[in-house]
């Protein structure tokens, strides 16, 4: 029975942060961005029955180079765009709740670069602590 009510919490623990789970809206996979110029940001964060507190993002971007694919932003975030508060807004149907960041982009030239966007949230009462990651990869010129 307690191996049971282990393995319930536990899914109810992954179902809570699946649910937390931000997406990057803006800039599309795969676009053209221009060294040294600005771009929009948009952080995508679906409404969830589970309550949580945003607490920040960071967005960086990581040169990529020859290497294919660019390491994972758990590991290498590269140069930080944008590291501050984060609090998802109501947009306009059908995008979920959202926030746009508008960030310079460095001079990498013409590459692979990686967008990652890293979100910390306070999830349920407690709290917990939840960092959650999402990253795009895009060519730069």
């Amino acid at each position: 029975m307690k191996a049971f009510n282990f393995l319930l919490v536990s899914a109810m623990h992954v179902a809570a942060v699946c649910a937390q789970s931000i997406s990057i809206g803006a800039p599309a996979t795969g676009s053209l961005v221009v060294s040294r110029s600005t771009t929009t940001v948009e952080v995508d964060k679906p409404e969830s029955l589970t309550p949580s507190d945003d607490v920040a993002i960071v967005i960086a971007m990581l040169n990529c180079g020859s290497s294919s694919p660019c390491s994972p932003p758990s590991e290498q975030l590269g140069s930080v765009l944008f590291q501050g508060p984060y609090s998802a807004q109501i947009q306009t149907p059908p995008k979920p709740p959202g926030e746009n960041f508008t960030v310079t982009l460095p001079d990498f030239g013409s590459t692979t670069v990686q967008l990652a966007v890293v979100h910390l949230i306070l999830v349920e009462a407690g709290p917990h602590v939840v960092l959650d990651i999402a990253n795009i990869t895009l060519a730069m010129d």
